[in-house]
């Protein structure tokens, strides 16, 4: 009898497919305004401080992004370093970008060979982090609706939409924590009671928990910052509205990999919440364009540099 992928693992790599064939039907039909403004605009503009200040950008949302991990790791008296726990990171990042969701295998397995972490407790830190990221999106939404409302301007539909369903979403796992040790999912049992504890440790250190919101406060400060510059490099001026329905998304894509680096994936997202505000799809794959070749740019050199220094530091048998 032939195999047949599950109907979820089928659909991401639909996903990814499409989304990825799109992207590079995009490229070679708009290669040459592409390349003008990427030879002059990005890597060779009048204004390069606006290129610098994109990939200071990107490290910092790196190292804001680790250090969502070395924390609690730290509590749960693993003996990492700040710069091997960034550096792994970062590989990370760079590995994502080939199938089978590379990077995030090389980082558990890393994990658990150097400091015995196991697989579920590192998911648990990872779903803890995207929940994280949400709520911080879906509050930060409500505060624009609530300015929105108070200016006497239009609420869009669909931000009231997503910013519901990103505090949904956060918030759910919070009323499943009494039930913990007693949800019976196969394989999944171990990894959500991991998730369960690590809510659990939040909702009762209150300086642990300040400490994980700020830095995912944080990160999507920088994020906004990143887009900002990708405008103003794109010479595009958007409206408000678009950065609070732009950066949940892009925020949680960062966490998870849908196709190879979300290839297609973040384009296509940009493109689609540009064409809600004041912009339209065809503007927003622009957008999503730069914005990878500059990404991908600093991914690949961070990443080498960052894989080179974790390989010498299990040669040598040291920590970073």
């Amino acid at each position: 009898m032939a195999y047949r992928l599950p109907f979820g693992t089928s659909l991401r790599y639909l996903l990814a497919s499409s989304s990825i064939a799109y992207l590079s039907y995009y490229l070679i039909d708009n290669a040459p305004q592409l390349w003008e403004t990427l030879y002059n605009r990005v890597f060779f503009g009048e204004e390069p401080w606006l290129f610098i200040m994109l990939i200071i950008c990107y490290a910092m949302s790196w190292l804001i992004a680790s250090l969502q991990f070395y924390l609690p790791l730290k509590r749960f008296g693993v003996d990492i370093g700040k710069s091997e726990n960034l550096a792994l990171f970062v590989a990370g990042v760079m590995l994502n970008y080939t199938p089978f969701k590379a990077g995030t295998i090389y980082r558990f397995d890393y994990m658990k060979e150097r400091y015995g972490v196991s697989y579920s407790k590192f998911a648990g830190l990872q779903v803890t982090r995207i929940l994280g990221t949400i709520g911080v999106s879906g509050m930060v939404g409500s505060l624009a609706i609530v300015a929105i409302y108070i200016s006497g301007k239009f609420i869009p539909l669909e931000l009231i939409i997503i910013v519901a369903a990103l505090l949904l979403i956060a918030f759910t796992p919070f009323h499943l924590m009494k039930y913990k040790g007693n949800i019976r999912l196969g394989i999944f049992s171990t990894p959500i009671d991991e998730l369960l504890d690590a809510l659990e440790n939040l909702k009762n250190d209150s300086k642990q928990a300040a400490q994980f919101l700020l830095l995912i406060g944080l990160q999507l400060f920088v994020l906004i910052l990143q887009y900002w510059l990708v405008f103003k490099i794109a010479n595009i001026e958007p409206h408000v509205i678009t950065y609070f329905l732009l950066i949940p998304f892009i925020a949680v894509l960062g966490m998870i990999s849908l196709s190879p680096g979300n290839l297609g994936i973040r384009e296509v997202v940009t493109a689609s919440t540009m064409s809600l505000s004041n912009g339209t799809f065809e503007l927003g794959m622009l957008v999503g364009v730069v914005e990878r070749s500059v990404l991908l740019a600093a991914t690949l050199i961070f990443g080498m540099c960052s894989l080179a220094y974790l390989t010498y530091l299990k040669r040598l048998g040291k920590q970073g």
